[in-house]
């Protein structure tokens, strides 16, 4: 049952409500709230808050629905913006929405003649979380900036439903921005443009179960790894060194380019790989061509060459196909003969020796090739972000 209490008073300008103590459930809030009994003078009233909470689940309020798309279609609410400006804060020890928790958290929505910004700060999983969403609602559709930022996310301390209680470990830190219109998430980041990111530190999962995380941003990754089982060791976990996937965003498609300006490779204990292609954000539809290759201590890419021959070093070819939330790993038999018309572009250019075939694996051997230069190119997209709301008004 519903239990509240509060204190009402007013001035005849202002409506104040002070030691507001709501309960619902387990869920509980208090705080003050004001409320402007007259219009500004741009015929507009004005309402401000100070809201906090020990526990909060908006499970309890809005029920789970399974998800078609990663980022939701759901409307965003924002008619109460053509009549009030809004300075409302809300502050939480413990948040709970769908499998994730948030505790110390800290949430901003001002509004003012129309422009909305909501911004929220608080620890997740051991990460620092930061999201924010601009949206001019005077503009339909609404032109929006949408960015979020989770750092350090330590995926043992991610919740037993996500992980499905199995022993994962590692850092990951996951950020994106996207500028664009709409009036929900999803159409914001179908017409959008700027960039996706992740990077991946020390990871280790085990084999065999690489769907844990498909409701993360790290269902890309997992993907890729269902395909590199000829160079690794059947071993029950996979040991991730380090990983990048770094997309640019144009129009509503996301894209990374193929080597040597890739801007997605992981390199494991046995293995490393890259990948490329494009990300169609409108259905959420992706297309990536990954290439990987044995990591053997001691042999120079040379040797390797010379040895196994190209299309040995560089099995297998393998595409990633279908939507964010459900990928699958596909053939791709493009793949050597792409590989080939590298080769042999390289004989044509050098008379005889395939330098740049040589100088692409001596890139894939090292950091600097490998996670380290994948995450120097995303990073010159990233440095790029869209312009500010204030600006894409008239």
């Amino acid at each position: 049952p519903l239990q509240a209490q509060a204190t009402v008073s007013t001035d005849g300008e202002t409506l104040l409500v002070t030691e507001l103590k709501v309960k619902l459930g387990r869920n509980n809030i208090s705080g003050e709230i004001s409320y402007s009994l007259n219009e500004t003078d741009s015929h507009r009233q004005k309402f401000d808050g100070r809201l906090a909470s020990e526990y909060f689940n908006l499970n309890d309020l809005f029920p789970k629905k399974e998800k078609k798309y990663l980022f939701g279609d759901e409307v965003i609410p924002l008619t109460w913006a053509d009549r009030y400006d809004v300075d409302l804060e809300f502050s939480a020890s413990h948040l709970v929405r769908r499998h994730y928790e948030i505790t110390d958290l800290t949430a901003k929505l001002i509004s003012l003649d129309g422009l909305v910004t909501a911004r929220l700060q608080g620890k997740s999983s051991g990460g620092d979380l930061e999201v924010q969403l601009d949206l001019d609602t005077q503009v339909d559709p609404h032109p929006a900036n949408y960015a979020y930022d989770w750092k350090h996310l330590k995926l043992e301390l991610l919740p037993a439903v996500v992980t499905g209680g199995r022993d994962v470990s590692g850092a990951v830190s996951t950020r994106g921005y996207i500028s664009g219109s709409g009036r929900s998430l999803r159409e914001i980041i179908r017409r959008g443009s700027c960039y996706f990111f992740t990077d991946l530190e020390s990871v280790k999962f085990p084999r065999g179960r690489e769907e844990i995380l498909t409701t993360t941003p790290l269902n890309i990754m997992e993907q890729i790894l269902r395909g590199v089982s000829p160079w690794a060791k059947r071993k029950k976990y996979y040991d991730i060194k380090c990983g990048v996937i770094g997309m640019q965003i144009a129009e509503g498609v996301g894209h990374s380019p193929a080597p040597p300006d890739h801007t997605i490779a992981l390199k494991a204990k046995e293995f490393e790989l890259w990948a490329f292609g494009d990300l169609e954000l409108s259905e959420e539809m992706l297309q990536l061509s990954v290439r990987s290759k044995p990591r053997r201590e001691g042999i120079s890419p040379a040797s390797l060459l010379e040895k196994s021959g190209l299309s040995l070093l560089y099995q297998p070819y393998y595409g990633i196909q279908g939507t964010l939330l459900r990928p699958v790993v596909v053939p791709d038999p493009e793949g050597s003969s792409l590989f080939e018309s590298l080769k042999l572009g390289a004989t044509w250019a050098t008379g005889g020796t395939s330098v740049v075939v040589l100088s692409l694996l001596d890139q894939l051997s090292d950091e600097g090739g490998g996670c380290q230069g994948a995450r120097q190119r995303s990073q010159l997209f990233m440095e790029k972000p869209g312009g500010s709301l204030s600006r894409v008004r008239r």
